[in-house]
């Protein structure tokens, strides 16, 4: 046998023990830092059956632990989600109204598919049309919905592509607006994820999701209640896949995507986006997403930036440079863009071991609008947004603003001051007009009497 020959078969035997040892010790073949997870080096990260899946924290952006986060898959009924965003976005979160069924919305699922019965023409009350498309995902209400936003099927699932593009899916191409199968509808587990994302931002999304049970009431055109029933395990008591820090999701459901599953839980601290795709057991998405929250609720935590901005934060901020010159301004005034600007950290890990870059993203004579992004470990554990305004017009703006809170604060009591004042200044000036008359009408008085008793005296004298 030729040395060739040898160190070939040695390559391919080392090649192979490499790849059973990775498969024994669970090492992905992706070995990019995909996670924070990862990046801290965190114990025990779960295994999963679901072929790709994600778990990021809402608040910060963090994508906390991922699996083929970026793998095309096919979504099925997730996609009402997406749905339900663009719905809500046209509508500002009034239900006011509702929308008819056309016989195209109705006719083009199909055969067997989710629906809850529509006829041609019935009208539905706009919550109770979302009731049914993200409780018991009826397709036919999905068209309903998606003809209402647009006018055209089509033309809607442009606008959900276009949609997430703006979202910042990077693999995402909807056709329509239900998740029925076909090749050109994908998605990712990230990009899913970031689209229940901004969905919850929607009050009434939250609250649908997070409804068991509910009903369609009598229509025009049918006389009885339709029954409706949230197919998230996840959120209901008694089922075996109850979890009680879940908030509500969507379940999806084809032969060729297999299951599928965006879910949402929060602690209080942490606010808890999953996505499980390409499930093959019904069961494994819901084991998969439990599995997931439990290893975030127990590893990670949140930090609200706010909380420090003057000492740490701020000052870490002016250390930066471009080039040789400061990035920020020695006499520059600093405010959060966000209410709550957040970082998710590790076990172990506090705010001082993140590493501080930042970005501007506009300027002009406003000011400067700066992107935060927190690092560990090169892997992203939040983002915020910083305005920054000069001192001198932080001082115009403070001077103006207190001035502004001055004459707020005046109010109703300052309007009732200056009115008993002024009552008090106008009857003190009465009363000094009253008694200078009265004393000036007795002087005349007694002058007058004074004469009058001279002239009696008189006129006896002469007597």
């Amino acid at each position: 046998m030729t040395m060739l020959k040898k160190t070939r078969r040695y390559f391919l035997l080392i090649l192979g023990l490499i790849l059973v040892a990775g498969n024994v010790f669970n090492v992905s073949a992706d070995n990019n830092i995909n996670s924070l997870a990862k990046a801290a080096h965190l114990k025990k990260i779960p295994k999963l059956a679901s072929d790709s899946a994600i778990i990021m924290d809402a608040k910060s952006g963090a994508i906390l632990f991922a699996k083929k986060p970026d793998k095309k898959q096919f979504p099925a009924s997730i996609t009402k989600v997406m749905t339900a965003l663009l719905v809500l976005e046209k509508i500002n979160d009034n239900c006011d109204g509702g929308i008819i069924c056309s016989k195209n919305a109705i006719m083009s699922i199909e055969r067997g598919s989710s629906h809850i019965g529509i006829v041609p023409n019935e009208e539905l009350e706009m919550r109770d049309a979302l009731n049914a498309m993200l409780l018991n995902s009826a397709n036919e209400v999905s068209n309903a919905l998606a003809e209402y936003v647009s006018g055209d099927l089509d033309e809607f699932a442009e606008l959900m592509t276009e949609r997430a593009k703006e979202l910042g899916c990077e693999n995402t191409h909807f056709v329509n607006a239900n998740g029925l199968h076909n090749e050109k509808h994908y998605t990712t587990a990230k990009d899913m994820a970031l689209i229940l994302k901004e969905a919850m931002k929607h009050s009434l999304f939250r609250e649908i999701v997070g409804t068991v049970r509910s009903y369609v009431p009598k229509t025009n055109l049918t006389d009885e209640k339709r029954y409706l029933q949230n197919s998230n395990k996840m959120i209901r008591k008694g089922t075996p896949y109850y979890y009680e820090k879940c908030t509500g999701g969507k379940t999806g459901f084809t032969k060729k995507a297999k299951h599928t599953l965006v879910n949402t839980a929060n602690d209080g601290n942490l606010y808890l986006i999953s996505a499980a795709l390409n499930s093959k057991e019904r069961s494994d998405k819901w084991e998969d997403t439990k599995k997931m929250f439990d290893f975030c609720f127990k590893n990670f935590r949140n930090e609200n930036l706010k909380e420090d901005e003057k000492e740490k934060n701020f000052a870490k901020l002016k250390e930066l440079k471009t080039g040789e010159s400061s990035l920020i301004a020695e006499n520059a005034v600093l405010s959060y863009v966000e209410d709550e600007p957040t970082v998710t950290l590790p076990d172990g890990v506090e705010i001082d071991d993140l590493n501080l870059t930042a970005k501007i993203e506009s300027d002009d004579n406003n000011g400067r609008l700066l992107r935060l992004i927190y690092t560990y470990n090169d892997f992203v554990a939040g983002e915020c947004y910083v305005n920054e305004t000069s001192a001198e017009d932080e001082l115009v703006y403070s001077n103006f603003k207190d001035s502004s809170k001055k004459a707020k604060s005046f109010g109703i009591s300052g309007i009732i001051i200056v009115t008993v004042a002024s009552l008090v200044i106008l009857a003190s000036i009465f009363t000094f007009i009253m008694i200078r008359r009265k004393r000036m009408s007795d002087r005349f008085l007694s002058k007058f009497r004074g004469d009058r008793k001279s002239l009696d005296i008189s006129l006896f004298d002469r007597k």
